[in-house]
């Protein structure tokens, strides 16, 4: 019974280029496949000038049975990321071979899965390579070594390989499938592997978002930037959608338009991504508004907003992601009915506070709100804010907001959620008056309950 080989199949990364193919290619999907049976069907692609085309209309696709034990080993054999197996006690290292070609432009940016199931005998060992740019210069796609460091290759309980990869519309990528040989216990050497009937199936992949993360303030204006970090807190790799919610004005009800959304990303088991200047990275150049991150594992994510300062360095400060997910535990988001605080806010010479809810449901979120100082006393009015759905809304000064006209230290603002079918997160920006003569005493108040 043939072992099983001491890495995994992992996933993923994208990166964009464009595939210049030369010379006939051969379609696949374009027609119904008669060589579902497995028996062996048209001669293997063995260039990568000359692949089978898999066309997106024919998903789920499923080759024909293709023979690979009459490659020839003179092949231009292409570099298998990470490979890192069958290395000589004498050193040097055999690559794959029997090597087959396959090109494939998603018509939609999503999950796909790529693999050899399906290919006979059992004993065939066989191993992905996905990569975009020209032949002769093809590159791996961005992160397609995984975590482990190793080239995908053999599923769970199988020699036949399997990855899990998200591709974008439009970018064209090349899929080469090799076989491994196998060490020779009696002369040391490597023998060359026998080929057999190759099966290759691709086909979109539905993925749950079981979680979501909102972080209520990030911004791309007046010289300052946020920078996303993102963290996957499971020993499992990860994906995630970013949908940004742009910012509207107290009270108005209508419903902004939505905005484009990215390609999914990949964070690692255990790992962190940087997002620098996220709203930039997304095309916004004078902006603010609230992100909301579904992910298929937990997530921690934080925001830094920051900007130079007069004396050099940077100045700014950090703010949390609130988990919303759906369903039990409780959340920091503020359900109908739900009151919380931003605590520790000021207004003087030196400080002023802003205040900022995100509001990802469809109607509008009525909001009453109050100032307590330190005795529990109420300063000025209560206010009633109406934030937009599916977008942010900010309040700036407390003394305005609220009628208030002597300072404001060791104060809170509590806050009520008054409106049925609809949660608000909030943070308060508590920022420095002196910012301009190089202070850098700011902060971000999250709204607890």
């Amino acid at each position: 019974m043939a072992s099983k080989k001491p890495y995994g199949s992992r996933s993923i990364g994208v990166s964009v280029a464009t595939l210049a193919l030369a010379g006939a290619t051969a379609v696949l999907g374009a027609a119904p496949l008669a060589a579902q049976t497995g028996v062996p069907g048209p001669a293997a692609p063995v260039s990568c000038a000359t692949p089978f085309v898999i066309e997106p209309s024919s998903l789920p696709f499923s080759s024909p049975g293709i023979d690979t034990r009459a490659i020839t080993f003179d092949q231009a054999v292409p570099a298998f990321p990470c490979y890192s197996k069958l290395v000589l006690p004498a050193g040097g290292q055999v690559q794959p071979s029997r090597v087959v070609w396959f090109s494939f432009t998603p018509a939609v940016t999503d999950t796909y899965r790529i693999d050899t199931f399906g290919s006979s005998p059992s004993d065939y060992d066989t191993i992905l390579g996905v990569y975009t740019g020209a032949c002769g210069a093809l590159a791996p796609v961005s992160g397609v070594c995984g975590k482990s460091g190793f080239t995908p290759d053999d599923a769970p309980g199988s020699l036949q390989s399997s990855v899990t990869l998200t591709l974008e519309a439009g970018a064209a990528y090349t899929i080469a499938v090799g076989a491994i040989g196998t060490p020779n216990g009696y002369t040391g050497e490597i023998d060359p592997p026998p080929g057999g009937t190759l099966k290759l199936e691709l086909a979109r992949v539905p993925v749950a978002y079981a979680y979501t993360t909102l972080v209520p303030y990030l911004v791309h204006s007046g010289g300052l930037v946020s920078d996303l970090y993102v963290t996957n807190l499971e020993n499992a790799d990860g994906q995630f959608l970013a949908q940004y919610l742009t910012h509207g004005s107290d009270g108005d009800p209508s419903v902004p338009s939505r905005q484009p959304q990215p390609a999914p990303q990949i964070v690692l088991a255990n790992g962190t991504r940087l997002y620098t200047d996220v709203l930039g990275l997304l095309g916004y150049t004078d902006d603010w508004g609230a992100l909301v991150l579904q992910s298929t594992r937990r997530l921690a994510v934080g925001v830094r907003t920051w900007t130079s300062a007069a004396g050099g360095g940077t100045m700014g400060s950090y703010g949390a992601g609130v988990d919303v997910s759906p369903g039990p535990p409780a959340t920091e988001a503020l359900a109908t009915g739900e009151s919380g605080s931003f605590v520790g806010v000021r207004e003087d010479a030196g400080m002023r506070t802003s205040l900022v809810f995100a509001n990802t449901a469809a109607v509008v979120c009525t909001l009453a709100a109050e100032v307590h100082d330190g005795s529990g006393a109420v300063l000025g009015s209560t206010r009633s804010f109406a934030v937009p759905p599916s977008t942010a809304m900010r309040k700036d000064g407390l003394k305005d907001t609220f009628g208030i006209s002597a300072d404001v230290h060791a104060a809170s603002v509590l806050v009520r959620n008054v409106t049925p079918g609809c949660s608000v997160v909030g943070v308060a920006l508590v920022v420095d008056g002196n910012a301009t003569a190089g202070s850098s005493d700011s902060y971000a108040v999250p709204l607890r309950k």
